[in-house]
């Protein structure tokens, strides 16, 4: 047994995305929030929408996903920008987009069960995304990504 790594850091990494510093998020477009390392085990996260997103024709109808490269909807499936307003908070289970509240998950045990395997290990550095839907751009707004996880190599 190693003694060397006796306490595990817990790691978070903040991705952010500001339409009037960044620029507009082009439709149909995955855009590179930046990347996380090899061997991190994601086992959640946050996303919080800073300021109001809105999309060029105000029908806020567009969508934008978040994840990664092969996944992008990993983090949060596809919402339209309606539902992305000042203050609005997701938590992210990755791996996992419904945890329901039914028969298969009545216990404690099979619940934990779904958690665990909705942790997502990353085989190799890994690009984080925000993705817009086919529609029209976003042209304004601005929203924090946060991940968590370990380095496990």
């Amino acid at each position: 047994m190693s003694t060397t790594n006796q306490f595990l850091e817990k790691k978070c990494q903040k991705f952010a995305y500001d339409v009037a510093v960044d620029g507009s998020m082009t439709a149909a477009t995955s855009i590179v929030l930046g990347t996380l390392p090899k061997g991190a085990l994601i086992t959640g996260g946050s996303l919080h929408i800073v300021t109001d997103m809105v999309d060029s024709d105000a029908g806020d109808d567009t969508t934008i996903a978040f994840g990664y490269t092969g996944a992008t909807a990993a983090f949060v499936a596809a919402t339209a920008v309606s539902g992305l307003e000042t203050g609005t908070r997701f938590s992210i289970l990755p791996g996992s987009p419904i945890l329901g509240d039914d028969a298969a998950h009545t216990t404690a045990a099979l619940f934990a069960a779904l958690v665990s395997a909705s942790e997502l290990l990353m085989a190799t550095d890994i690009r984080v995304l925000a993705t817009v839907g086919v529609g029209v751009n976003i042209t304004a707004g601005k929203f924090n990504l946060f991940v968590e996880y370990y380095i496990s190599t």
